[in-house]
């Protein structure tokens, strides 16, 4: 007999889906972190027994920070937009769309009022 919920082990399908729309931002976070202990750590470490690279050496330790900062400002943006979104879905005061959930634009067209999705494109005649 099927209840409705759908099991994958110990996971229920809510916990997946919130794992899903929160994996790209926190893989892009993890990455900002492995970029800069890497260029920090890894590459200035090993190229600092040369003395022609030296100067390659402080570049990297300097600019690190600012290669490290670029994946992890899209990762922070996107994490907060998507629990903007996971809050959407969740509130019972919802004017999502239909489709995502994501946030709509009020439009006034060739047929009459219409809304439309920023997240996914969808529209839908009328304003409610």
């Amino acid at each position: 007999m099927y209840s409705g919920k759908m099991n994958f082990g110990s996971l229920e399908m809510s916990s997946i889906l919130i794992l899903r729309v929160l994996l790209r931002p926190l893989i892009l976070l993890v990455m900002a972190l492995a970029i800069f202990v890497y260029l920090k750590a890894f590459v200035a470490g090993s190229f600092s027994e040369s003395r022609y690279l030296v100067g390659l050496v402080e570049a990297i330790q300097g600019k690190a920070i600012w290669v490290a900062s670029i994946p992890f400002a899209v990762g922070a943006f996107s994490l907060v937009d998507r629990l903007q979104l996971l809050y959407w879905w969740h509130s019972d005061d919802s004017q999502g769309c239909d489709n995502c959930g994501g946030p709509q634009d009020q439009n006034n067209g060739r047929h009459g009022p219409f809304r439309k999705c920023f997240h996914c494109g969808a529209t839908k005649s009328g304003w409610q």
